[in-house]
């Protein structure tokens, strides 16, 4: 069996087909879930619910990213956990880029 699909593959070639792994770009994504929920409660019966989608889930309002400092602070807060134990918890470190400390 797995001769035959071998000889498959090299038969047609493997450029014969192109696979697409972008999507496409579209204008009207806020149109397209509305227009595939008024054809979804045609075809089905009134007690089944119409589905979600992805975008349901989403805040509808992004919410202000606080801006990140421009300078780093002298100490860090630090919290490092284990399975079994905390070995530190809200600890202020000093921060260093060397390995001497």
């Amino acid at each position: 069996m797995l001769r035959h699909a071998a000889r498959g593959l090299c038969r047609r070639g493997l450029t014969a087909r192109t696979i697409s792994t972008t999507a496409m770009a579209r204008q009207d994504d806020e149109a397209l879930p509305k227009a595939f929920t008024d054809r979804f409660t045609k075809l089905v019966s009134s007690t089944m619910a119409p589905p979600n989608f992805p975008t349901d889930f989403l805040p509808k309002e992004q919410k202000e990213v606080k801006e990140a400092p421009s300078t780093v602070p002298d100490k860090l807060t630090f919290n490092f956990y284990l399975p079994h134990e905390q070995i530190a918890k809200a600890r202020k470190v000093r921060q260093c880029a060397c390995l001497c400390c």
